[in-house]
């Protein structure tokens, strides 16, 4: 029960992986609501399964959303329930870090993601991502991540 599994990332059987919050290690972070307002962070636990280029884009919101990572969002009323607005957050740099792979690009107000592309090997390791505003203070992690492995 103790021990954590890793979500494999470039595996011919999903290719990209998508990871969000509910996978981070040792914290609690599975409603939307949660990524309407709340700032968080955590670290994925992960197994490379090859060698290769991988890309990887950080993201505020679901892909689906087409949002800008800054950008705030509506109200939303569902079947389960009304969702309130989502905040918007004064994101200026994207941070990842894999292993111990380090970074940091600046993002624009238009952006949806932030993409980055590292070369990994196979194994386990840990994945951590930050948004941080002007000043380099961190405001939170990238709620979802998109990892492509790319052909190499």
């Amino acid at each position: 029960m103790n021990e954590i599994s890793p979500v494999h990332i470039g595996s011919e059987a999903e290719n990209p992986s998508r990871l969000t919050p509910c996978e981070w290690v040792d914290v609690h972070f599975d409603q939307q609501r949660q990524v309407r307002v709340a700032k968080k962070n955590g670290v994925w636990a992960v197994f490379v399964e090859r060698d290769g280029d991988y890309e990887f884009s950080l993201r505020r919101w679901p892909v689906e959303a087409d949002a800008p990572l800054t950008g705030a969002m509506p109200a939303y009323k569902g079947v389960d329930g009304t969702y309130a607005a989502g905040d918007a957050f004064p994101i200026a740099s994207a941070e990842l870090k894999i292993g111990n792979q380090r970074q940091t690009k600046p993002v624009a107000t238009e952006d949806r993601a932030a993409n980055f592309t590292v070369v990994l090997k196979r194994g386990r390791t840990e994945l951590q991502t930050w948004f941080r505003d002007g000043a380099g203070k961190e405001i939170a992690g990238a709620y979802y991540v998109h990892v492509r492995a790319l052909r190499s």
